[in-house]
């Protein structure tokens, strides 16, 4: 069986959204890379996204889980009295912006313990529940120092599960090596100003044609879309506050959450194809394409898998796609199998091919 599809570029004009966040860590520490390492100073101490220092008389780990009493256990960080000094320099804020929020769990109040910043970080005043601490960090960049400095001069201060968050306004996709990527989020996705790649909505199969539709607006949280870009390189999509809600265009649901699926009830992204998905758990964060709507569209919808191609031919955007079995033939672009490639263009192994 072979099908043929075409994109119906249908610009969808709406206005542009205002950003909205999604919260990111952008450093934690719970000391537990190092359980085996107590005593070890803290500048010793690996973390993927910040480096550690310490001031005389200094900061080393410390094996219990009482004093600070975080929910990680031991071990802790004990900052030495008399102006023992722990500093974290956080290599990247991971795209956040915006204000910053600093947690941590100590056995000891900023009376003892004083927290700053580096040039121009603005940290507010703390917020206390039990012992555990947080403050609001304000101008924050990638490279900016935190300092923890004990100040008391008759007893050491303890920290542990160390957290600090920020807002990020945009969500990284990777596109596969074809180029490609499906897509869904909790939040509305603004599609309105893509400059390196573009978002397409699946809007159904009529008889041998399905038809493919370009987003250029933001749409609601949820919604399943098709991405083309640059393959191997990751796209920001921007979050919006609302979004245009397609379902009733748009074909490919989203998957938000891990989901179980039955097996041959939906097409998944592979590379350049769409290939029927076995039963199993898809992750969040992708989208498919039913099962029942290439059905309707092609008497029966008994094909393994769908192949396309995206090209620019006298100016028309086309995908052609072939069923597995099909895969390896010929055909004219009218649909006709032909048994050797002729002049001109030839649809070969589900890609478009120009023979002199």
């Amino acid at each position: 069986m072979r099908l043929r599809i075409h994109t119906l570029i249908m610009l969808m004009l709406c206005a542009v959204m205002t950003a909205w966040g999604e919260t990111v860590t952008i450093w934690s520490e719970d000391w537990s890379s190092t359980a085996s390492n107590i005593g070890l100073s803290v500048d010793k101490v690996v973390n993927e996204n910040a480096t550690y220092a310490v001031v005389s008389p200094g900061a080393s780990l410390y094996n219990t889980s009482i004093s600070a009493g975080g929910p990680s256990g031991a071990p802790e960080l004990m900052i030495k009295k008399s102006n023992g000094t722990f500093k974290a320099t956080i290599k990247s804020l991971k795209g956040c912006t915006g204000d910053l929020t600093l947690s941590f769990y100590s056995n000891k109040s900023n009376k003892s313990i004083s927290l700053s910043g580096s040039s121009n970080v603005r940290i507010s005043n703390y917020t206390q529940s039990g012992k555990k601490y947080t403050y609001t960090i304000k101008n924050a960049y990638d490279g900016f120092t935190l300092s923890f400095v004990m100040t008391s001069t008759s007893d050491n201060a303890r920290l542990d599960d160390i957290c600090l968050t920020g807002e990020k306004p945009s969500s990284s996709v990777t596109l596969n090596s074809s180029g490609f990527a499906t897509y869904a989020s909790t939040h509305p996705l603004d599609f309105s100003n893509t400059s390196n790649y573009t978002a397409w909505q699946i809007t159904g199969v009529s008889g041998n044609v399905i038809n493919f539709q370009q987003i250029t607006c933001a749409v609601a949280a949820g919604t399943g879309v098709f991405l083309k870009g640059t393959a191997g390189e990751s796209v920001e999509i921007p979050f919006a506050s609302t979004g245009d809600d397609i379902s009733k265009t748009n074909k490919l649901e989203g998957i938000t959450a891990a989901t179980d699926i039955l097996s041959g009830k939906y097409y998944g992204l592979s590379g350049s194809n769409f290939v029927m998905v076995n039963a199993g758990t898809v992750p969040a964060g992708k989208a498919l394409l039913p099962a029942s709507v290439v059905g309707e569209g092609t008497q029966g919808g008994h094909v393994k898998a769908l192949m396309f191609v995206f090209d620019h031919i006298d100016g028309v955007r086309s995908i052609e796609t072939v069923s597995a079995e099909a895969a390896a033939e010929v055909f004219n672009l009218a649909g006709q199998r032909i048994s050797s490639r002729q002049p001109g263009i030839n649809i070969v192994n589900g890609k478009k091919v120009l023979v002199k």
